[in-house]
């Protein structure tokens, strides 16, 4: 009997792996090293038989598992295979699969100004997303928000869950910024999460803003500098009696920090490490499938001029889609699909990698340390 993947799975081969995606239930699997040789098999076209006296009772174990997960079709003529049997073919998936994934996550710079004269301000680090930066300390940059407004109730249609909120600083300007949350919060019902990102030195001084914070279930996200990290660390003390949800990202340039922190980039190498490399199972479609790269896939970031990029790095190296004041939204969704696939965003030695839909490591980073990148995985 001839046997084949059936009709429903799509598999990608990834040399020490194969992932696996059925389409009719939307689940990934990974075929571990010890049975990627008879996957592989099956995939290319075989017979019952030819794997049976190759394998033995290797074979006769997965065989059982592919028949339990409905992966393989049989048949007595090797092309046609329009059998009924109950492990077999099921009919042919109608998903698109060119689809737009889910725009789920925005990151916000509501205004640039900020209170704070960080030295490290505009350096250069392994994951810019994570870190605050103004841009004008001497006239206030702020999104229109009746376009904003219009924008955020756009992208809600597409997936939206999560907002983050940065700056600057937002609490520079709060009146703005409880606006926005409540917009959010109106239009979702309360289902998407709030972060704001904050350097949190203001909330040493204003009772009012800790109430208005606790009173709208947000969660913080404080940027801890060096330089200031005595008054963040008494303000760390408010925010637990105060029961406020908040977490903590430490700006360093020190390897040895404990917690949560992002590494200030030197001139020599960018090391990906192995925890980088997603497991399969946590992955979309979408992303193993299509080609859209794991740390951008499902992003959009919007700066306080209303320029709009999957990221602010990407954002500052050129990448722009669009502005919210300006364009129509289709044509920024078409334009932020495109990026989300774009090769010129990664660096040449990445692009060949067998392993670059597992990567999770920023791929505006790899591409200015092209190059200069150290990974367990390079050529």
């Amino acid at each position: 009997m001839f046997i084949r993947l059936s009709y429903e799975y799509e598999s990608l081969d990834l040399g020490k792996n194969i992932v696996l995606y059925n389409e009719l239930s939307s689940k990934t699997y990974t075929i571990d090293v010890q049975n990627t040789d008879m996957m592989r098999d099956v995939i290319e076209g075989s017979t019952e038989e030819k794997l049976s006296e190759k394998y033995g009772e290797r074979w006769d174990i997965f065989f059982d598992i592919l028949k339990r997960n409905c992966a393989v079709v049989i048949s007595k003529h090797p092309t046609h295979f329009f059998d009924t049997w109950d492990y077999g073919a099921k009919g042919i998936s109608a998903k698109d699969k060119n689809a737009m994934p889910k725009i789920q996550f925005l990151t916000l710079q509501l205004t640039d100004m900020c209170d704070l004269q960080c030295k490290s301000c505009g350096g250069t680090y392994e994951f810019p997303c994570h870190v605050c930066e103004g841009q004008n300390r001497t006239s206030a940059c702020e999104l229109n928000l009746d376009s904003l407004f219009v924008f955020i109730n756009s992208l809600y249609m597409y997936g939206l869950n999560e907002v983050t909120i940065e700056g600057g600083d937002p609490f520079t300007n709060q009146d703005r910024l409880m606006k926005v949350i409540d917009y959010i919060q109106e239009i979702s019902s309360g289902n998407i999460q709030i972060v704001i990102k904050t350097n949190g030195v203001r909330l040493k001084y204003d009772t009012l803003l800790l109430e208005n914070l606790k009173s709208r279930n947000i969660i913080l996200r404080i940027i801890i500098n060096q330089e200031y990290c005595e008054i963040q660390e008494n303000v760390l003390d408010i925010l637990r009696n105060e029961n406020i949800k908040y977490s903590t990202v430490t700006l360093t340039s020190d390897n040895q920090i404990h917690g949560p922190y992002v590494r200030k980039l030197d001139t020599d190498k960018y090391f990906v490490s192995e925890e980088t490399f997603l497991e399969s199972d946590t992955l979309d479609r979408n992303t193993i499938f299509n080609y859209f790269h794991p740390c951008i896939v499902g992003k959009i970031y919007v700066s306080a001029t209303g320029d709009i990029s999957a990221c602010c790095d990407l954002l500052k190296k050129g990448h722009c889609i669009g502005n919210i004041n300006k364009d129509e939204f289709a044509s920024i969704v078409a334009d932020l699909k495109s990026l989300w696939q774009a090769p010129e965003i990664e660096a040449a030695s990445c692009l060949r990698c067998q392993n670059k839909k597992h990567c999770h490591s920023c791929p505006s980073i790899k591409h200015t340390m092209s190059g200069r990148i150290s990974c367990p995985f390079a050529d």
